[in-house]
């Protein structure tokens, strides 16, 4: 699991496209469950 804050207020985007990484190895099945995002104001 990963928790990342971008502090950088004047570079950070506020908007955009998420991506979720799977690390190489033999075939496999992913599934992903109880994504939550919080929005920070």
């Amino acid at each position: 699991m990963s928790d990342v804050t971008d502090n950088d207020t004047v570079n950070r985007k506020s908007a955009g496209l998420i991506g979720v990484q799977v690390h190489v190895g033999p075939p496999m099945k992913v599934e992903y469950r109880n994504i939550r995002l919080k929005e920070i104001k």
